[in-house]
């Protein structure tokens, strides 16, 4: 799936909700972001409703999953 499908994907549904079914879209989202050295568009973001607050958390969440996938592409 393209970049841009997965992002709409996952801010198009409940991006504030940490339902689990939320956090895959993200983590799908995320996934193909850091596949591309991207990074999160915080104002895109609070313009779709996402408070501050939660968008520092999913900050903090992208930066540990691409570093993940940066020390798995190592081995």
């Amino acid at each position: 799936m393209e970049l841009n499908e997965v992002k709409e994907l996952w801010l198009s549904a409940f991006p504030e909700s940490s339902h689990p079914l939320d956090t895959k879209r993200f983590i799908r989202y995320a996934i193909e972001l850091a596949k591309v050295n991207g990074s999160l568009d915080h104002a895109e973001m609070e313009a779709r409703g996402i408070s501050p607050h939660r968008i520092e958390e999913y900050q903090r969440q992208y930066e540990f999953l691409r570093d993940v996938l940066a020390v798995l592409d190592e081995r």
